[in-house]
């Protein structure tokens, strides 16, 4: 994962420096291995950066229930740079509710 990681960081720094925010969404449940007290819902240990904020999320969609809808529309941001380390499911809830502009950027 060394190379996914590299162009993910890549991408990350690239989003800071023209100040575009960085959000980290997380799948979390009540009970292991996805409670946050399992320790296991975390950034890569790899990456280096602050997100400009942190979504839970206990559906398959990121916009249902996790205060991440709300949060786009209070900042006007219309359109997303989507990426995720096991890029499938859960992200296509989430685009297909959306209604804003998505770049998926899968599997860097």
């Amino acid at each position: 994962m060394p190379s996914f990681v590299e162009r993910l960081q890549a991408l990350i720094d690239g989003a800071k420096f023209r100040k575009i925010p960085v959000a980290q969404i997380f799948h979390v449940e009540d009970s292991e291995p996805f409670s946050l007290a399992s320790g296991y819902v975390v950034s890569l240990a790899e990456l280096s950066f602050t997100p400009d904020a942190v979504f839970h999320k206990r559906r398959h969609s990121a916009l249902i229930g996790s205060g991440l809808d709300v949060w786009l529309v209070q900042h006007g941001i219309r359109r997303l740079i989507v990426n995720s380390a096991g890029f499938f499911d859960c992200e296509v809830h989430s685009l297909a509710a959306a209604p804003f502009t998505a770049i998926v950027a899968a599997k860097l």
